[in-house]
């Protein structure tokens, strides 16, 4: 199977947003210094839920991932392209970047003092 049908199924697009959970949930449990038992507390969900989300074992509804991730610290962002605007993308040469980037979902940390920034701007 060539990239360009890869970048065609579901399943690619599916496991992007596994990875960007599981990169927030580890990227969580490091700076709080939690195990996979404390961040089930913390989610209230199941130690097993929480070792299903670790794996790429399972699948959010849209209001379970907005709320784990606003639990860890973090809100998601999606952008919608076009199927066509990826795979031109894609073949563009290669180029390296020290930032993860995710073509679909991209997870950052909200800050509480965010707000009070955002209403000093406006």
């Amino acid at each position: 199977m060539e990239r360009k049908d890869v970048l065609q199924e579901p399943a690619y697009w599916i496991t992007q947003i596994q990875i960007a959970i599981y990169d927030c949930a580890t990227r969580f449990m490091s700076e709080t210094g939690k195990n996979k038992t404390e961040l089930a507390q913390h989610l209230g969900v199941s130690k097993g839920y929480v070792s299903q989300m670790l794996s790429g074992d399972y699948n959010f509804s849209i209001s379970k991932l907005v709320e784990t991730a606003m639990l860890m610290g973090s809100v998601p962002q999606m952008t919608f392209k076009s199927l066509d605007e990826i795979l031109l993308q894609d073949e563009a040469p290669f180029s390296c970047s020290w930032k993860m980037n995710y073509p679909l979902c991209d997870f950052e940390t909200y800050e509480k003092d965010d707000d009070k920034r955002l209403k000093e701007v406006a």
